[in-house]
């Protein structure tokens, strides 16, 4: 028996590695109340798309890849792709300008952290930048972009609105007006559900009257109110500015007219009897303060050309010369109210005659029979007849002098008060805390900063 046939021999190649495929792509999706920090360790994914609601505002997805070559996973990184949108949509209005970026948050879907989206509307206000061929002022933002071009771009970008015709009507209802030029008798801005509404730009009028409560913002800052009626603290302040409440106003007016401020700038008027200048504060007219007594009496306050203002010459007050007197000082039929200047210095003088003479001067002249002397008892008069002690001011002042007179043969005992008296003696200058006398005499007290020094004048 014959047996045809053939044979096919090939060469068997050395084994080589299994290609790399895709087995398994899911999609998982994680509504959570974290707008950061979710990974795909989190708990709580599945595959079916979850509803994001107030309390998981948030909608997150990753996706994950399965490859067949080891049963290899790999996971994108989680990315929020939804945000609860509370208020949904808000349509905004501005003139259109070139550079400012413009939204839809529909195309591409977005909300901000708070749920909140836009739809930007544009309008022209000037005919000559009007698109050609097309009437329409108004514009809707039809897609996220920022504008390049002189005017909107009627297509992908924006959809005409309307062309702005004139309107006659007595009733309007509409949740948004945008005009150049509205002509009524009555302009009420008012809410379907009653509530006022609000009015914003520019409100002129040759004459009528403003009802209701006219808040002014700086940018999204209040800064003043107009009308308001709530009461702070038990007060109504009908105006106020320069604040977001009257508390932190500048200026403010309370329903009786009360006026309060912390910063004025006056260059000019009058307040009262007083004028007001750039440089000073004086009375009206040129008459002479001191020589009117009807006026003197009713006088608190009386400044002439004077300069407030701390500067070069380290003046707080200069006082410029008023016919026969430099400065003028009377308080007439009062007798208990205190000195009538007092003047107060840490460390530097209080007063300095670079020349002339003081005349009239008459220091304070008190009697005592004990006790401790006060600043401004300058001459003491001691008349006791028993032993006594006079005590100096525990916390004097530099160059601080007392004149006491020891006015009987009876012990006097001048102490320091905590502090070293010095004197000179037959045997030197000696250093005590006080010192006993028994003749009359005058002793001078002089406080240096240190020590009190006394001088004594004995009656021969």
């Amino acid at each position: 028996m014959k047996a045809q046939g053939h044979i096919t021999v090939r060469r068997r190649p050395k084994d080589g590695a299994d290609g790399r495929g895709i087995l398994t792509v899911t999609t998982y999706y994680l509504a959570s109340s974290a707008s950061s920090g979710v990974t795909t360790s989190t708990s709580g994914w599945t595959t079916a798309i979850q509803e994001v609601t107030s309390a998981k505002r948030y909608l997150w997805t990753f996706t994950r890849t399965t490859y067949t070559a080891g049963s290899t996973v790999v996971d994108t990184t989680p990315a929020i792709i939804r945000v609860f949108a509370d208020t949904g949509l808000t349509y905004r209005t501005s003139k259109y300008t070139v550079g400012v970026t413009y939204r839809n948050d529909n195309n591409p879907y977005y909300r901000d952290a708070n749920g909140v989206g836009y739809i930007d509307i544009v309008y022209l206000n000037e005919i000559s930048i009007v698109p050609s061929g097309n009437p329409a002022s108004a514009f809707i933002c039809n897609k996220t972009h920022t504008a390049s071009a002189a005017t909107p771009a009627v297509g992908e970008l924006w959809t005409a609105m309307n062309t702005q015709q004139p309107i006659y009507t007595a009733l309007l209802l509409t949740k948004k007006i945008i005009a150049d030029y509205i002509d009524v008798d009555t302009l009420h801005v008012k809410h379907l559900n009653g509530a006022d509404g609000t009015f914003t730009g520019s409100l002129v009028a040759a004459s009528g009257t403003f009802k209701g409560v006219l808040s002014v913002y700086n940018g999204d800052n209040l800064v003043a109110k107009i009308g308001d009626t709530a009461e702070y603290s038990g007060t109504i302040y009908p105006f106020w500015i320069g604040g977001a409440t009257p508390s932190t106003a500048i200026t403010k007016i309370d329903s009786t007219g009360k006026l309060t401020t912390t910063n004025i700038v006056a260059t000019g008027g009058t307040i009262g009897g007083f004028s007001i200048s750039s440089t000073g504060i004086g009375t009206l007219g040129a008459t002479d303060i001191h020589s009117e007594s009807s006026y003197l009496e009713k006088a608190r306050l009386y400044l002439d050309s004077i300069d407030l203002t701390y500067g070069a010459r380290q003046a707080i007050l200069d006082a410029r010369k008023r016919g026969n007197n430099l400065l003028y000082l009377q308080c007439l039929n009062y007798t208990s109210i205190g000195p009538l200047a007092y003047l107060e210095t840490s460390g530097a003088e209080a007063i300095r005659v670079a020349s002339g003479m003081f005349g009239g001067f008459r220091p304070y002249i008190s009697t005592r029979v004990s006790g401790t002397l006060a600043d401004y008892e300058n001459v003491v008069v001691c008349n006791n007849n028993s032993a006594y002690t006079i005590s100096l001011p525990s916390s004097p002042k530099k160059g601080q002098m007392y004149l006491i007179y020891h006015l009987t043969s009876t012990q006097i005992t001048i102490s320091g008060n905590g502090n070293n008296i010095r004197r000179l003696t037959a045997s030197g200058l000696t250093t005590v805390s006080s010192t006993t006398s028994g003749s009359i005499e005058c002793v001078m007290c002089n406080w240096d900063g240190s020590y009190w020094y006394l001088t004594y004048i004995k009656v021969s």
